[in-house]
């Protein structure tokens, strides 16, 4: 209504308490309403709630993703119904380009728009804003265990002779790990710098062997010197996991060699 005194009082109660607003909906236990906020301090054409929650959508549909903005205030606020059982990571935009990553020539002048939410305390890999819904399950298997059996990471610069760069290679062997007795799965990690810091793998591993949820296995986490390139169906990347990768780690440790045991995934879809 033109009560700009309104607005201040209410940046100083979320400033106090914190974002996004999670409210519940009624008759509905498994979904929540929740609002993602940016208060413009400079000139601001538009914003973009750029997060994995939206996978799918936003990348064709900037609509999705796009900030709302209260008349002419500095307020751009986006409401979303969640479930309330996920965690999920994002980052707020403001003036985004509005292109497809695929697209993006500049990556580092592309993510200089993609900023931590300054009133959300709670921050996670890559300096990414995180929310935790209320119902989330308790994340148990990534809180290190003392009293069971841990397996060891062997860390080494390796040389492509395919991609003539270097790159950082972490090998997970599990406890009581041999070379003679059968064959272990393999499984490959790419941004395995991530996977050997932030998320701390070889933790979770350990606590889901013995759990007796996964078989002991063989994991490979392997970092990438140009991600964006790499990790996008680049042809001599997959010719390097297949022709120099793959043959070096059955030459070195005992894994198996059938399809069914050997899987590959990507740091960049697994968010909660």
């Amino acid at each position: 209504s033109g009560n700009l005194a309104a607005l201040d009082s209410f940046w100083l109660r979320i400033t106090e308490e914190g974002t996004p607003l999670i409210e519940s909906i009624p008759n509905d236990d498994h979904h929540a309403l929740v609002t993602f906020l940016w208060r413009a301090e400079v000139a601001v054409d538009h914003v973009v709630f750029y997060s994995e929650l939206l996978r799918g959508m936003w990348w064709n549909n900037w609509a999705d993703a796009l900030l709302n903005r209260l008349l002419q205030t500095n307020l751009f606020y986006r409401t979303y119904r969640v479930r309330t059982d996920l965690r999920f990571v994002y980052w707020l935009s403001p003036n985004h380009p509005l292109i497809h990553p695929k697209e993006v020539k500049d990556w580092d002048e592309y993510m200089a728009h993609c900023q931590v939410d300054p009133f959300n305390p709670n921050k996670f890999i890559q300096d990414r804003s995180f929310v935790e819904m209320p119902a989330a399950a308790p994340q148990l298997w990534h809180t290190l265990n003392p009293d069971i059996p841990h397996g060891q990471v062997e860390h080494s610069t390796w040389h492509s002779e395919l991609l003539n760069n270097d790159r950082q290679i972490w090998v997970y062997t599990p406890h009581d790990y041999s070379t003679e007795d059968g064959s272990y799965p393999l499984l490959l990690l790419f941004d395995g710098d991530v996977f050997t810091s932030d998320v701390h793998a070889p933790t979770i591993f350990d606590n889901l062997i013995a759990a007796g949820h996964i078989p002991p296995m063989l994991v490979v986490m392997l970092n990438s010197p140009n991600r964006q390139r790499e990790l996008y169906c680049h042809e001599p990347f997959a010719e390097f996991i297949a022709n120099e990768i793959i043959p070096w780690v059955r030459q070195k440790y005992q894994v198996s060699t059938s399809p069914a045991q050997n899987t590959v995934r990507s740091e960049e879809h697994t968010s909660e």
